[in-house]
């Protein structure tokens, strides 16, 4: 991936991190917060969530939305319609607003709903 880095949470990765199952590569770096690195893009997704729960940090524009559309693209020919957005460490740079777009469009497309921290529910 291109200027990303994903860190998938799911019930295995989950049981790594409380330290009750078989401890997953990624998810180490998660627990020790050695996460932080000069990236232009990270993204957490907890599809274990309801609604499905993305956090982003760094920049968001074209080159790297595409990694974030991918993900959601998954997430919805996977039967998740609702999705929550913390961009709280987000900076959208100009393209961005059109990614942001594009992800709604895509999550209301499928009958989903996308709520984010930066607007109300939609």
């Amino acid at each position: 991936m291109n200027g990303a880095r994903v860190i998938l949470l799911d019930e295995s990765t989950l049981e790594a991190a409380s330290g009750s199952g078989p401890e997953v590569g990624s998810i180490r770096e998660l627990v020790d917060g050695a996460w932080r690195n000069d990236v232009a893009l990270e993204m957490w997704i907890d599809v274990t969530s309801e609604p499905v729960a993305i956090r982003l940090a760094g920049v968001l524009d074209e080159s790297t939305g595409a990694n974030l559309l991918n993900v959601v693209a998954d997430c919805v020919a996977q039967g998740q319609k609702d999705f929550h957005l913390d961009t709280s460490a987000l900076h959208i740079c100009g393209t961005g607003w059109q990614v942001m777009e594009r992800i709604r469009r895509q999550i209301h497309g499928a009958g989903g709903r996308m709520h984010w921290d930066r607007d109300a529910p939609a």
